[in-house]
């Protein structure tokens, strides 16, 4: 229904129609419009290599979000609350940073990260973490053979 009165304390509302009346009271909130966004976005940060073996550091990521905004994440692309993959709701932490330790994936992964704002409202962001490819450059990976070309030939040392 609209058009009823906001602000603190009670209001009465009075119905008439045909001779008979009926009335109810009511407690309205302050401001019948609450505004709630979520401005914040997740993103999925691929593993690092060391050589050609990938890291098992696989990072998501959130970015613009408010201070007491929390989170949870799933696998999939859609957001399940039953299969969170971060337990409850937990507070963002200032560096935005949810979870770093993903493995890297054999085919892109996505990810659901549900932000929550203090008003008590979510947004859904689908992330993809995407596979990464270890290949070491030629010149470091290849077995190396030092060979002295300069200066005197050492066999031994006596003392």
């Amino acid at each position: 229904m609209s058009g009823l009165i906001s602000g603190t304390g009670t209001h009465t509302v009075t119905v008439s129609y045909l001779g008979q009346s009926a009335s109810t009271t009511y407690t309205a909130p302050a401001s019948c419009s609450v505004v709630c966004s979520v401005t914040a976005v997740a993103t999925a940060i691929p593993v690092t290599c060391a050589g050609n073996s990938a890291l098992q550091n696989g990072k998501i990521a959130v970015s613009g979000f408010t201070d007491g905004d929390t989170y949870q994440y799933s696998g999939g692309t859609v957001f399940n609350p039953a299969v969170s993959l971060s337990g409850p709701a937990q507070v963002i932490p200032a560096g935005g940073v949810i979870v770093s330790n993903l493995a890297n994936p054999v085919a892109s992964q996505p990810y659901t990260v549900r932000i929550y704002s203090g008003q008590g409202c979510y947004k859904d962001s689908t992330v993809m973490l995407l596979p990464t490819v270890c290949t070491c450059p030629a010149a470091s990976c290849v077995p190396l053979v030092i060979k002295q070309t300069k200066g005197a030939r050492r066999y031994g040392v006596t003392r």
